[in-house]
């Protein structure tokens, strides 16, 4: 057998090893729960103030679409951690806002207020170029 992965066994059966072991894996529990409640808090955030507004107001409605332009975005709600962007959502919110008379301002500050992100910063790093031109024509339509 390999010394290094002898040492290496040795090392982790050992009380010490087995007392990091443990450490460690409470660690990524503990960051497991804390990213889980996180994400929780943020969609319960979104639809108290869409309640708040009224899910048929203006206000309501640029904030429920400010969520669901996040989540299609970021769909584990870690803005870090690369999931994949769901560009057919993204493309239903914008018809969405143009066939509710919905102006981009009013869902970016919306979306400020819930993520403290600018949405048009973050359409503009989440979408390829063509997106982005088919974007603006569904917003200029």
């Amino acid at each position: 057998m390999n010394p290094a992965i002898t040492t290496a066994t040795k090392a982790i059966t050992s009380d010490t090893g087995l007392k990091v072991m443990k450490y460690v894996l409470l660690a990524g529990v503990g960051i497991a729960v804390y990213y889980v409640v996180d994400r929780q808090f943020k969609k319960s955030k979104a639809v108290q103030a869409a309640n708040q507004f009224g899910v048929q107001s203006d206000k309501g409605m640029s904030t429920s679409y400010a969520s669901r332009l996040f989540a299609a975005m970021y769909p584990s709600s870690f803005t870090w951690f690369w999931d994949g962007t769901d560009e057919a959502e993204i493309f239903r919110v914008m018809h969405d806002m143009k066939k509710n008379n919905i102006s981009m301002a009013s869902v970016n500050n919306a979306y400020r207020a819930l993520y403290q992100r600018n949405v048009v910063q973050d359409l503009t790093e989440e979408l390829s170029g063509a997106d982005l031109m088919k974007l603006n024509q569904i917003l200029a339509a």
